[in-house]
């Protein structure tokens, strides 16, 4: 949950570089730049899903949590596919991740009992 909030956190901050940089406000993006703060994501985005596989693998961890796999891989495509520009129409799309986020969360709820 940490991870999933800290990606959705940080990739707003991209989205607000400009305007953090006008306000003075020192978000990652502003301090260390747009690259380090996407190398970020990508390990903070990265390490639930190793924990989730090793966790599946090992038993411990139910298949419901598929989910985490899935929120992971659809983080994962929408850097890919925007970088560090969530500029102009594309700052929708962090809104449309939170939503998909959420809807995965209630979907791990919903499920990890039958599973």
């Amino acid at each position: 949950m940490f991870g999933a909030v800290m990606v959705v956190e940080l990739l707003w901050d991209l989205r607000d570089v400009a305007g953090d940089r006008a306000a003075g406000i020192r978000s990652l993006p502003v301090v260390a730049g747009n690259k380090a703060t996407l190398a970020v994501l990508f390990v903070v985005n990265t390490i639930p899903a190793l924990l989730v596989l090793l966790g599946i693998a090992t038993h411990v961890l139910r298949v419901a949590w598929i989910f985490v796999l899935i929120n992971t891989a659809l983080v994962s495509a929408v850097l890919i596919v925007f970088g560090d520009d969530f500029s102009g129409p594309r700052r929708r799309w962090t809104h449309l991740l939170v939503i998909v986020q959420s809807l995965l969360l209630v979907g791990l709820g919903a499920v990890s009992h039958l599973v």
